[in-house]
């Protein structure tokens, strides 16, 4: 059951955030959350998603599979988006990006 809860929780995220409902980010992240990869906190997350957004509105994430072992969860994502904003320094392109990750997340 708890495989399911954590793909679950995944799941929830990945919805929230394609859905642009980040007031959900601190009922789906522990407050002592964090990101590896940018090296921030749940406060910093959601900024760098906000971010994120501003810079590809139309950013979307499907998930390609999932799954779940012990505290971990592994997902195979697509990403898609407009570059529309301003990213990193980087004006504006209107290029549509697509790219595909595998992210891990871990839950307790």
């Amino acid at each position: 059951m708890l495989l399911e809860k954590n793909k679950t929780i995944v799941r929830g995220f990945i919805k929230a955030y394609n859905e642009r409902k980040l007031n959900l980010i601190d009922d789906l992240v522990s407050p002592d959350y964090t990101d590896h990869n940018n090296n921030v906190k749940r406060e910093g997350l959601k900024h760098l998603i906000a971010m994120g957004f501003n810079s590809f509105p139309d950013w979307y994430e499907t998930i390609d599979d999932i799954i779940a072992e012990g505290d971990k969860v592994w997902v195979r994502l697509t990403y898609t988006g407009t570059h529309k904003g301003e990213f990193m320094g980087l004006p504006p392109t209107e290029n549509k990006i697509t790219s595909k990750a595998i992210d891990i997340r871990s839950h307790s």
